[in-house]
């Protein structure tokens, strides 16, 4: 099984905010993946949105083979959701941080 692309730390060059994961993964070997790796409580809102964008193409990708009861599938639905929510969250933080860097003013 090859990988797939990890998310590099844009911090720290040749380092990875999450490190490559197998390609054709299920659903489950990802979210165990992603939450291996889960960002720190101190991580910036670029490593954040880094993150949750790499996690939503990820799960987006991920085989659903083992979802077999509805149960397992409104999870897996709410799972998205939720990681869509994060990105949106996560996008605004940082516009909101470029635009106040823009105009010269210190992030609150």
């Amino acid at each position: 099984m090859t990988a797939t692309n990890g998310i590099p730390n844009r911090n720290q060059p040749g380092h990875w905010l999450v490190p490559p994961w197998p390609a054709g993964a299920g659903v489950s070997d990802v979210v165990q993946h992603f939450l291996r790796f889960a960002p720190k409580r101190d991580a910036s809102p670029t490593d954040l949105l880094a993150y949750c964008e790499g996690y939503q193409a990820a799960i987006a990708a991920a085989s659903t083979h083992e979802l077999t009861y509805p149960a397992q599938w409104r999870w897996f639905n709410g799972l998205r959701d939720s990681i869509d929510r994060c990105v949106t969250i996560f996008q605004e933080e940082c516009r909101t941080e470029r635009e106040t860097r823009t105009r010269g003013k210190a992030p609150r």
